[in-house]
Parts: structure tokens; C-alpha cells; sequence
């Protein structure tokens, strides 16, 4: 099985993600060594994020950076199929704001587990562990945050 022209869309694909921006992370889902490759960007006000959980198995969503404090934050935009063709189409979205942008939002929810607060702000203790504790830091030049000025519209002078 020649694996290269098997997969060689879906990582052209993820490739030029990487040349627009996007950043990686692992995300265990729960089984034993198995974990989802999120690809995400923050730029002009919004997040734009993909999800492979495999080459025919993905989803693209984008939102809002203000909407990603609600438990359940409505993405402006999604699309699931494969990981060549969502993450294609995230990146020929038009920029946040700009004539043909997606506006409004509607539930989606990524598979990935949510703490559960009650009201007084304290963790149940029968929630599940904090995924973003046990997700694993960057280890290779360039995957983790970039120096200098932060990007993304949360602080004066982000974003592009």
C-alpha cells in the first residue's frame, strides 16, 4: 500500500494550514494512546480550528473569541468530512468581517469532554479530569507560541 499518495491530500492540506498560521496540539480522547490533532488559529476577533480524529474523520468549525466563554459557544461556521476537504475549506473562508464571512452561530459541540462547574465555581469532583492538563506541550522549534507581540484580537495590536 503506497501511503504517501494515500494520505498526500490530507497533509498538503494540513501543511498549508501551517503556512496560514494554524498551531497544533494533541488531544487524548479518552482511550488508551489515542489522541485527536487539533490544528487552530486565532486571528481578527474569531478562532478558526480543525479536529482530525483520522484522514476521512474531521471538523472545521469557526467562532467567535467573545462566544468561547458561554459552556456551549455557537460556531459561526462548520463542516465535517475529510480532513483535505474541511480543512480546505476553513482556509478559503474569508477573513472575520469581510464581505462573505459566516455571522451567525449555531451549537457545535467537538466530542471533547467539559468540566462541570456548579454554581459556586468549584469542580465537581465526579467531573472528568481537565483535558487541557494532559495535553502534551510542543516539542519541536516553531510549534509553540510565537515571541513578541500576541496575536488575536484580545490584545491591542493583534491579529493581521
Amino acid at each position: 500500500m503506497d501511503f504517501d499518495a494515500l494520505f498526500h491530500s490530507h497533509l498538503a492540506a494540513i501543511r498549508a494550514s501551517v503556512h496560514e498560521g494554524f498551531r497544533f496540539r494533541y488531544l487524548p480522547t479518552g482511550r488508551d494512546d489515542e489522541f485527536v490533532l487539533q490544528g487552530f488559529r486565532v486571528e481578527n476577533g474569531v478562532m478558526d480550528t480543525f479536529l482530525a480524529h483520522a484522514a476521512d474523520d474531521a471538523v472545521a468549525a469557526r467562532y467567535r473569541l467573545s462566544d468561547l466563554e458561554l459552556p456551549d459557544p455557537p460556531a459561526l461556521w462548520r463542516r465535517d468530512g475529510p480532513v483535505d476537504e474541511v480543512v480546505q475549506a476553513l482556509l478559503a473562508l474569508p477573513a472575520h468581517g469581510a464581505r462573505g464571512s459566516p455571522v451567525s452561530g449555531f451549537p457545535v459541540h467537538f466530542g471533547i469532554p467539559r468540566l462541570r462547574r456548579p454554581r459556586g465555581g468549584a469542580l465537581d469532583p465526579n467531573s472528568p479530569p481537565d483535558v487541557l492538563s494532559r495535553i502534551p506541550q510542543p516539542r519541536c522549534g516553531g510549534c509553540g507560541p510565537r515571541s513578541g507581540a500576541p496575536r488575536g484580537s484580545r490584545h491591542l495590536g493583534g491579529g493581521r
